[in-house]
């Protein structure tokens, strides 16, 4: 960890820095789009019951809640739905869940995002919705974005890439312009047989002193530093339909005791789901490390994104945990892992779901249409005609 002066001064920094690396300021208000309902509660306090109101379709709800102080835990106990109808329960204690809409207990510091629905047997329905929050301090906002209209048209979604590697060679022009290029050409073809596309990639370089401070995160780096970043983006965003990306040098982690799993993350997304690159949001960019050699890259940016978009593993690395869907393979240990190793990895699992682009490692580009039909429904996506 690092010490509490370094990262006060390192946050003090961000904000400054920032300030340099676009010709733009953020709107104070956010823009309005026709398919998105935007809600904002108040008289908010530590322990809060929130209720809203879905209509007759509205396709998702991406609700989200932060704290004044991002050491401050925020936990998701329990969501009921239309005629009271538990979806959800979650007891921190013995860490217990009741209801099938969330797998694992939802918490975090700082900030609390929760996307619905997450597969299409949990599809919405109208009416009341309440959900009961746990904080440890008062809360300082709460909000939720709900999206309707029609899901006919293609889906697109916008990107802006915020360069704060040191590599000088992706701060030229040319160089740039390629590395989008092949973003779209590669990312593409796996979105278009399902009705979504990539809509406008922009792109942004960083400060020299943005890029010194930031453009490698070590293991020890608190996950804060991880918001700091998202957060100074988020502040610089005119646009909040877009997803924001973060190019990195290096994003190291420490060994967990799994074999394989050492070394350096090629991308990773802070928030599962994430949150809309509004004003102030903490988990709100996708962070990637760039390698010029790596084919893979748009890979794993569009499986990092999706990630942020609540998209799980088909299969977790321990082969032991599996996404909601029904149309995603699974890759269960006790079969596949013969080297007895702790993982499933692409090899043992290449007859299951090692094709799918959620596997938890590889490059694979299939995707389903049930990962789709969740992607289609987020609010990054929007019409694209």
């Amino acid at each position: 960890m690092k010490s509490k002066h370094k990262a006060t001064r390192i946050q003090l920094l961000l904000s400054a820095l920032f300030l340099g690396i676009s010709t733009f300021s953020a709107n104070s208000a956010p823009r309005a789009y026709s398919d998105l309902r935007q809600l904002n509660f108040t008289n908010l306090k530590a322990n809060q019951s929130i209720s809203l109101e879905l209509k007759p379709g509205d396709h998702s709800l991406l609700f989200y809640a932060r704290s004044p102080k991002k050491d401050k835990t925020l936990t998701l106990l329990e969501i009921k739905g239309p005629q009271d109808k538990l979806l959800y329960r979650y007891d921190p204690e013995d860490e217990t869940i009741e209801g099938d809409v969330l797998q694992e207990g939802l918490y975090n510091d700082g900030e609390i995002s929760l996307y619905l629905p997450m597969a299409p047997q949990h599809a919405l329905e109208p009416g009341k919705y309440t959900l009961k929050l746990l904080s440890e301090a008062p809360l300082q906002e709460a909000g939720a974005i709900i999206r309707s209209g029609s899901l006919q048209a293609k889906q697109a979604i916008d990107m802006t890439f915020w360069v704060l590697t040191s590599k000088k060679s992706l701060h030229k022009p040319q160089n740039y312009q390629k590395y989008v290029q092949e973003m779209r050409n590669k990312i593409g073809p796996m979105l278009k047989p399902h009705g979504l596309e990539l809509g406008k990639m922009n792109v942004r370089i960083g400060t020299p002193d943005m890029i010194r401070a930031y453009s490698t995160l070590q293991p020890d780096d608190d996950e804060k530093l991880h918001s700091d970043i998202c957060q100074a983006l988020a502040n610089q965003t005119e646009n909040y339909r877009q997803l924001n990306v973060a190019i990195l040098d290096e994003i190291k982690r420490s060994p967990s005791g799994i074999k394989k799993d050492e070394g350096e993350y090629l991308g990773f997304s802070p928030g599962l789901p994430g949150m809309l690159p509004m004003r102030n949001a903490l988990w709100s960019c996708v962070l990637m490390a760039y390698d010029e050699s790596d084919p893979y890259q748009p890979g794993t940016l569009w499986h990092e994104g999706s990630h942020f978009m609540s998209l799980a593993h088909t299969s977790e690395e321990d082969g032991e945990s599996f996404d909601q869907l029904s149309d995603t393979p699974e890759c269960p240990a006790k079969k596949f892992d013969k080297d007895k190793n702790g993982l499933v990895d692409s090899e043992e699992c290449a007859q299951q779901d090692a094709q799918n682009y959620m596997f938890w490692e590889g490059d694979a580009t299939q995707m389903t249409a049930q990962q789709a039909w969740v992607l289609k429904r987020h609010p990054l996506f929007y019409p694209a005609n």
